[in-house]
């Protein structure tokens, strides 16, 4: 995008919104859900892939919550034609459980509450000790998507939901483990994590 920068970025905003507000009248739409479409068009127009092609913007993309989303539909629902990025899809999913300021952490979290599983029928017995990464706001969202084959990036959504649960975690964490999978997301993620902070768990 050219002139993502002080005045001119807020002026290409601002003529973009006012163009998309008319543009949408003359169709018999509202003027405000044209001038939405193009204020989302005008800024994030320049992200696919989860590559920016401005510096400004890519700050904006990696550090604000919400803004990944917003490129998601951006490219995807208002023809912005950029490739989307599984972080995308989970920063709208905690935006839509709860305030963007607590965002994925809050939505991915059972705190003192945590329990990590590994291996098939784990999942069921984890919940008699605590609140599994399924169980949580955002992991009921995740789940309820994998089962029905609607979860796009399944391995990287589940990989990086994980190591935030995991990151989450403190106290005493119970692990149910009932197949040791060297390649499983318990061995190669969510374990690392707790050894790394140095948190105790209990076998179960």
């Amino acid at each position: 995008v050219t002139g993502l920068s002080g005045d001119n970025f807020a002026g290409g905003l601002a003529g973009r919104m006012a163009v998309g507000c008319v543009g949408s009248m003359i169709g018999k739409g509202s003027c405000e859900a044209g001038a939405v479409t193009a204020a989302f068009d005008h800024i994030y127009n320049s992200c696919g892939g989860g590559t920016c092609s401005t510096g400004f913007e890519q700050g904006m993309y990696d550090w604000w919550p919400g803004y990944k989303f917003g490129t998601l539909i951006s490219n995807k629902l208002l023809g912005g034609g950029g490739d989307s990025t599984a972080w995308e899809y989970v920063d709208g999913l905690s935006l839509g459980v709860g305030l963007a300021a607590k965002g994925i952490n809050a939505g991915l979290s059972a705190g003192s509450k945590s329990v990590l599983w590994s291996g098939r029928g784990a999942a069921a017995e984890a919940e008699l000790y605590g609140t599994p990464i399924g169980k949580t706001p955002i992991g009921k969202i995740l789940d309820k998507l994998d089962s029905a084959n609607k979860l796009p990036f399944r391995q990287s959504v589940w990989e990086q939901a994980s190591a935030i649960y995991a990151s989450n975690a403190f106290g005493v964490v119970p692990v149910v483990v009932r197949f040791n999978n060297p390649l499983s997301i318990f061995n190669r993620i969510e374990m690392p994590i707790l050894m790394q902070r140095g948190i105790q768990i209990a076998p179960k």
